[in-house]
C-alpha cells in the first residue's frame, strides 16, 4: 500500500501539519477541530530501487499521524 506525507494549513486557526496517508485526501485539524482541510502538498514515502540486481521497496517511517483512507 503506498504511503503519502501531506501538508496540511487549517483555514480557521492558521495552524501547519503533516499527517502519513493511504493517499491525498482531506483532513480535520488537530488544533481545532476544523473539518475537510485539503493537503496543500503530498509527497510519496515509497520508492523502489535496483541494487545489485535486486529490487528494494523503501518506506519513510515519520513520526506522524498514519491514516488508512477506506
Amino acid at each position: 500500500m503506498a504511503w503519502y506525507l501531506n501538508s496540511y494549513h487549517c483555514y480557521e486557526c492558521d495552524q501547519y501539519w503533516v499527517e502519513e496517508w493511504s493517499c491525498g485526501c482531506d483532513s480535520e485539524c488537530p488544533y481545532c477541530e476544523a473539518r475537510n482541510v485539503s493537503a496543500l502538498d503530498s509527497q510519496d514515502l515509497e520508492r523502489d530501487e535496483v541494487i545489485s540486481g535486486r529490487i528494494l521497496h523503501w518506506r519513510s517511517s515519520l513520526s506522524t499521524r498514519r491514516v488508512s483512507c477506506g
